[in-house]
């Protein structure tokens, strides 16, 4: 579950590498 939402925050945020 952790996993899947550090993806969701990635793909928000662009300035994510």
């Amino acid at each position: 579950l952790l996993f899947g939402s550090n993806v969701k925050i990635a793909v928000q945020d662009p300035s994510y590498p």
